[in-house]
């Protein structure tokens, strides 16, 4: 029985070490999508709570509020603000 329970656990690490993301490095991102990216001096964190609050957390740092965009964020539905 702990031979058997061995082998599961050994099969279920070396699967998972085999099927893990790779880290995407600056040399892989296409020049036209890194042109896309928002140029911001300072943003916050990402979260789905920013709607109508980013004017005066951009101004609380010393910055000017650009915009809300997503393109930070992992999770579809959280934003950031971004400040110039």
């Amino acid at each position: 029985m702990k031979s058997a329970i061995y082998i599961v656990s050994a099969l279920f690490l070396a699967s998972s070490t085999f099927a893990a993301p790779q880290p995407i490095t600056g040399a892989e991102i296409p020049a036209e999508i890194e042109a896309r990216a928002p140029t911001c001096k300072y943003r916050s964190y990402c979260s789905a709570f920013w709607s109508g609050k980013c004017e005066s957390h951009c101004s609380n740092n010393g910055y000017r509020f650009k915009e809300l965009t997503g393109a930070f964020c992992l999770k579809g539905y959280e934003k950031a603000c971004c400040c110039v």
